[in-house]
């Protein structure tokens, strides 16, 4: 199964977010800006659909909501220009809001989870979204490093779910992206190892992560 990589963007200031966006948008398809509300997670980022609906950009953007109650804001993040749009299972309160909200809008939804959640919370979702997505650190921050305990939740998420899109997210880096693809990912998201070392080493970056996806 083909794995993607995807570049992550958690900023601050939506400067740094276009900034960002102009650097991959030549070696990828798809970009995946988090939004944190400082309540939900210890960290608080650019969080704006607004924003986002005047970026011009043949690139198209993923949301991964690390919010509060996540269907009080849903309708505006889809109104932004998003075509994904992923919300934690910790956090929904009406998750059937949110994904009726998404589809009506023909717009793909998908569930998260953190390290510490069982996979089976994702189970009676499945037939009712796109894709789920793990995410190998605590929410909030890049740089941190990855629970190598997720890896047997993507096996066993791959083997009851054999067609679903896993995606992961958090402390993903050569070698460890490897172990991903192996274990059954198909989109792996990557912010520090293809931001981390400046401007001129991204391309690079990507190029490598991908490469580490096609090892044995």
């Amino acid at each position: 199964m083909a794995v993607e990589i995807i570049p992550a963007i958690l900023e601050k200031d939506f400067s740094e977010i276009k900034k960002k966006i102009l650097q991959v948008e030549n070696y990828v398809f798809w970009v995946q800006i988090d939004v944190v509300d400082g309540i939900f997670a210890p960290n608080t980022t650019w969080n704006n659909p607004k924003d986002l609906a005047e970026v011009k950009s043949f690139l198209r953007f993923e949301i991964d909501l690390m919010i509060a109650e996540p269907e009080k804001h849903i309708d505006e993040w889809i109104t932004s220009g998003a075509s994904r749009i992923f919300f934690h299972a910790e956090a929904a309160k009406n998750p059937e809001y949110i994904i009726n909200s998404a589809r009506e809008a023909d717009i793909e939804i998908g569930m998260s989870i953190n390290p510490s959640t069982p996979i089976d919370v994702l189970y009676d979702f499945v037939p009712q979204i796109d894709a789920v997505l793990f995410l190998g650190v605590e929410p909030g921050f890049q740089g941190q490093v990855f629970h190598d305990e997720v890896i047997d939740k993507i096996k066993a998420m791959r083997s009851k779910f054999p067609e679903l899109p896993i995606e992961v997210d958090g402390g993903a880096k050569i070698g460890i992206v490897r172990k991903l693809a192996q274990a059954g990912a198909t989109r792996v998201i990557v912010g520090n190892a293809i931001f981390g070392q400046g401007a001129l080493a991204i391309h690079k970056n990507i190029d490598d992560l991908v490469h580490d996806t096609h090892q044995d």
